[in-house]
């Protein structure tokens, strides 16, 4: 008799991109379920994870849903699932790509690195020739007012000019 393990199950990685650009990768995520419900779900929203949802819906009031494409299989355990999703993750980010994904409280976006903290707030950190300055404390995600984080990547940048002479 043969004896399976209940967690071992197929899981599917998948990316969500903006359809018009097929390579513009936003998102990366696991399921167990067919893809497609895990669309819907996305695109019915998210409160964890207010950018993706806010990306989606820009695409949705011009009547354009985001695309899902399965990327890798793995069957095993979350665990195992949840390591290769890492790996994916890492991928597209070392490719340039702006990821919506929210990995260890984190959120990278534009070479800005948002850590979301205990008491809700976020530290903001710019990435830069790959090490990190931080920048501030915002009140929520993707609020830089007050942060003047426009006058910081300007001077990393003046800095790296200089540095290059």
């Amino acid at each position: 008799m043969v004896k399976y393990d209940s967690d071992v199950k197929l899981w599917s990685i998948y990316r969500l991109y903006d359809p018009r650009a097929y390579k513009n990768t936003k998102y990366v995520g696991i399921t167990s379920y067919p893809v497609i419900r895990r669309l819907k779900e996305h695109i019915i929203g998210s409160k964890e994870n207010k950018a993706k949802s806010e990306w989606i819906q820009s695409l949705v009031v011009i009547e354009i849903l985001p695309a899902i494409e399965v990327i890798e299989f793995v069957l095993g355990s979350k665990k195992d699932a949840v390591t290769q999703e890492k790996k994916q993750i890492n991928y597209y980010i070392a490719s340039g790509q702006t990821l919506f994904n929210i990995i260890d409280n984190s959120i990278f976006r534009d070479g800005v690195r948002w850590i979301k903290q205990a008491d809700n707030t976020w530290d903001v950190w710019l990435s830069h020739n790959d090490k990190y300055t931080y920048i501030g404390k915002s009140k929520s995600y993707g609020n830089t007012y007050g942060l003047n984080i426009y006058q910081k990547i300007l001077e990393l940048k003046k800095g790296c000019y200089e540095n290059s002479r």
